[in-house]
């Protein structure tokens, strides 16, 4: 079973109207699948890297994302990983990396990263 690794953070969306973007990547060489979802609503699963409008800034305020990024270590270099989550949008950008490490050549990890929207 895949190590699970959780971040909760928050980001200021404002009080525009401006699009909000989530852009999803892993780092370290390794490979990566996410699943972008608000609730039990899913936004889109796809490979990384991915970057996504998730809403308005006025329809998502109060709202919480769950970015789900499962990373497979792939690299013969290292066991280490992360997952990258960059925000756009609100009045300034936000980038919240999560490092994580695997115990054997192969096996995975869950990066599971959750944004509250606030103004």
């Amino acid at each position: 079973m895949a190590k699970k690794i959780k971040k909760t953070d928050s980001y200021k969306v404002g009080t525009s109207d401006s699009d909000v973007r989530v852009a999803v990547d892993v780092g370290l060489g390794q490979r990566g699948t996410v699943k972008i979802s608000f609730g039990t609503t899913s936004l889109v699963t796809t490979g990384t890297p991915v970057d996504l409008m998730v809403g308005k800034a006025s329809a998502i305020k109060g709202r919480l994302l769950t970015v789900e990024t499962l990373v497979t270590d792939v690299s013969t270099m290292t066991n280490k990983m992360s997952a990258t989550v960059k925000l756009s949008g609100g009045p300034s950008p936000k980038t919240i990396t999560t490092p994580g490490e695997v115990t054997e050549q192969g096996d995975s990890a869950i990066f599971q990263t959750l944004v509250l929207f606030k103004e």
